[in-house]
């Protein structure tokens, strides 16, 4: 599917709102499991982990637009962080690839996290089986980002506070990129992939002093 439209404002912050409600909830939660389980120690891990994501979600994501890499620095922080819910001897099978210049280009902040977090969500049940595949390329203006997910059983996967949903990325994509976009969603009885596609340029991203 392609999504398309006319950029309103109010959306754009609504969806950035529940992405912090998101990593608030989130953050309770692995707290409290990692604490469960292995002590205020590893709790303490956690919680230096969780800051620098909570960090990102607070301030970066008020900014009009940021360096894709301070996004993909914050894609593994939320990877990390997730990692920190399995045992010594659980190793989730989560992969992440980039290719090409990350710093020189600017996109709107938290635009790929939900994908990545509904691929965590759905792709790894609680013993982390399952396996994660996201790929993000940059070649000249144009970006595309691949997510990728085995799809287990309802039962098997890992229950955690719902996220931003995939209707609440479409509508940002086209409040912030109409018509400079494309998002295709398949699904497999055994994947689930999401490709994005942005031309990039018009946010302004030249011309933002942050990021």
């Amino acid at each position: 599917m392609t999504e398309s439209g006319e950029p309103t404002l109010r959306g754009s912050s609504s969806a950035r709102s529940s992405s912090r409600l998101s990593s608030f909830n989130r953050s309770r939660s692995l707290i409290y499991a990692v604490a469960q389980r292995n002590g205020d120690e590893e709790a303490g891990r956690a919680i230096l982990k969780l800051s620098e994501t909570m960090r990102y979600v607070i301030y970066d994501g008020d900014e009009q637009a940021i360096r894709l890499s301070r996004e993909i620095e914050h894609v593994r922080n939320t990877i990390d962080v997730f990692r920190l819910r399995f045992g010594p001897k659980e190793d989730p099978d989560i992969r992440l690839v980039t290719e090409g210049d990350l710093d020189s280009i600017r996109i709107a902040p938290l635009l790929l996290v939900p994908f990545v977090e509904n691929a965590l969500k759905h792709g790894l049940d609680s013993e982390g089986r399952g396996k994660v595949e996201i790929d993000v390329r940059r070649d000249g203006p144009r970006l595309d980002i691949r997510v990728e997910n085995t799809r287990r059983p309802a039962g098997e996967t890992l229950r955690k506070p719902p996220g931003v949903g995939l209707a609440n990325v479409r509508k940002r994509l086209e409040l912030l990129y109409p018509k400079r976009h494309a998002l295709i969603v398949e699904e497999t009885a055994e994947t689930f992939r999401v490709h994005l596609s942005l031309q990039l340029g018009g946010l302004n991203h030249d011309s933002m002093s942050r990021g």
